[in-house]
């Protein structure tokens, strides 16, 4: 399981990077999704979605409450192997850290338990359980926005 965290995380700061450099480019864009996706897969040997940019939309499985009103879906990249699916999917929004974390602090009263919570002076980190369900939540400021990366999966609290 830390090897696929790990991959899913390379490979979004990857896509990042391509974005970056080839923004305007629609084809680019998708040229690189691809060209992650198949190298994830070959190494991982599990099947792995990539989505970014204007493609990117929140995945159907992702736990509703998960999602923080409002905001902008910016990359989703879906990671499976040996029926474990790991989903990580990156938000941006106007709303402050402070009210981003204390969204996703309330979600106690929806049935997910807070296994560990780590915040700063630029952000936190939030891991939380709801059954078989795990998440990690990161929040953190840049550009004068507030971006929120939601790590979902089964088993991602062990």
């Amino acid at each position: 399981m830390k090897k696929t965290i790990i991959l899913l995380t390379a490979a979004v700061f990857v896509a990042a990077f391509v974005l970056a450099c080839c923004r305007p480019e629609r084809f680019a864009e998708r040229v690189s999704e691809r060209v992650i996706e198949k190298a994830l897969e070959k190494e991982g040997g599990g099947d792995v979605d990539i989505n970014v940019g204007g493609d990117a939309t929140v995945p159907k499985d992702m736990p509703k409450e998960l999602v923080y009103p409002g905001a902008k879906v910016t990359s989703s990249l879906s990671m499976q192997k040996e029926r474990k699916q790991v989903t990580n999917v990156s938000f941006e929004t106007r709303s402050s850290v402070t009210r981003v974390t204390t969204y996703y602090k309330g979600l106690s009263s929806k049935g997910w338990e807070s296994v560990l919570t780590v915040s700063g002076t630029e952000g936190a980190q939030l891991v939380l359980k709801k059954g078989e369900m795990g998440a990690v939540i990161t929040v953190g400021e840049t550009d004068g926005k507030t971006v929120i990366g939601v790590l979902y999966g089964e088993g991602l609290d062990e």
